[in-house]
């Protein structure tokens, strides 16, 4: 219960108490220019005006909360430069913030957007110096693959070109030149490309019979990555 005195709150009783009863009075804080939302709605008044203050005039959560912003590890607020305005990542709790990923560079599509969480990208606190491409963050995976061994057919490193952010696995390689689901490969690599250390060169004969077509057409690596 605040002292009206000290606190300067007008005469006119009126504004938060009715004649029904005297306790129970009901402050509209919206009128002040600092509405009272989530969990602010539901702080007792001296949770916020300790020693009976209610001359604030501050109204960003930074003022209130600097101690929580400078202790904050996950992430180091103060070390990555996270923004301290009001109304930010922090709404209705002060836990379970959720940044708008979409005001960077890297707007969050797919997985990225639904299962990842910050620590798996940004490793050891940093959010100032990550790279924007897929290969530069999942080169580890690219170099790793097998079906078909990328780096040794000499695959792009623009990982869009064949995948998508909403699963890495299930790829599709646009194959201008030569429809992938042709005749019986069926959209299997293997059956025209045998050697998985080279796509440039392919093999026909494994379905055509000698004679019907050439036994090996060897494309240059502009061919093999043409998209449309």
């Amino acid at each position: 219960m605040p002292n009206h005195i000290t606190a300067g709150f007008p005469t006119d009783c009126s504004i938060c108490h009715t004649t029904s009863a005297w306790t129970g009075g009901v402050f509209n804080h919206t009128a002040t220019g600092f509405p009272l939302t989530g969990f602010h709605a539901t702080v007792a008044c001296a949770g916020c005006h300790v020693n009976n203050n209610y001359s604030i005039t501050v109204t960003t959560c930074v003022s209130c909360h600097l101690n929580k912003y400078t202790a904050t590890t996950t992430p180091n607020h103060v070390q990555v430069g996270s923004p301290d305005l009001r109304d930010l990542p922090h709404t209705a709790v002060w836990t379970g913030a959720i940044f708008d990923h979409n005001t960077t560079t890297f707007p969050l599509t797919g997985y990225h957007a639904t299962s990842v969480p910050c620590a798996s990208c940004h490793v050891n606190n940093n959010y100032t110096s990550l790279p924007i491409t897929c290969y530069g963050c999942h080169t580890a995976t690219y170099n790793a693959t097998t079906n078909p061994a990328h780096a040794a057919a000499g695959f792009p490193t623009t990982c869009a070109t064949c995948h998508t952010t909403a699963a890495w696995t299930g790829a599709t390689f646009n194959h201008t030149y030569f429809p992938v689901n042709h005749g019986n490969a069926n959209g299997v690599c293997a059956t025209c490309h045998t050697n998985p250390a080279n796509y440039l060169v392919f093999q026909c004969t494994q379905c055509h019979g000698a004679g019907t077509r050439p036994i090996s057409i060897t494309r240059t690596s502009a061919d093999m990555f043409t998209t449309v």
